[in-house]
């Protein structure tokens, strides 16, 4: 990659970092505004003490992510990684996680919209098994069991 091609990287990066910084800062801003109108209930005081510290952790998130250039990001974000490595790996796994069931979800929306998953125009109205989703055709639970015996006076 060239000088100038890295340069432009890490430009788009702190732009990003800043526009980031300015949304969280916004976010606490309405999150501050919440922790006032919850003071003006007294059985929600404790709520709005806690509703006031998520408020300044994240307005102090804010002002470090739009103040803060590319270099102390990677640095800080090295630190962190040395200091706390079950944290990366956990946060790893939980994105990880849910970046599949976005495909997966993706690509059921995508089978619906093209007609193979929901059914089909040639197909019997009243058999729609192919409609329902593989995991809800699986037997039933054991929940469900025992509230059919249940009913059924077993």
């Amino acid at each position: 990659m060239s000088i100038a091609a890295k340069e432009l990287v890490v430009r788009q990066i702190e732009k990003r970092s800043a526009e980031l910084g300015r949304q969280v800062l916004a976010t606490a801003d309405t999150l501050h505004r919440f922790a006032d109108q919850l003071r003006q209930d007294e059985l929600a005081a404790g709520t709005a003490t806690v509703a006031e510290s998520a408020a300044e952790f994240i307005e102090r998130v804010g002002h470090y992510l739009q103040e803060s250039d590319f270099e102390t990001l990677v640095s800080d974000a090295e630190q962190f990684s040395r200091e706390r490595p079950v944290a990366v790996g956990a946060g790893g796994l939980i994105l990880g996680l849910l970046a599949s069931r976005s495909i997966k979800i993706a690509a059921a929306r995508r089978e619906l919209s093209e007609g193979r998953g929901g059914a089909r125009e040639n197909s019997d109205p009243i058999d729609s098994s192919d409609a329902i989703p593989p995991r809800a055709r699986r037997r039933p639970s054991r929940a469900r069991k025992l509230e059919s015996r249940v009913s059924n006076g077993k």
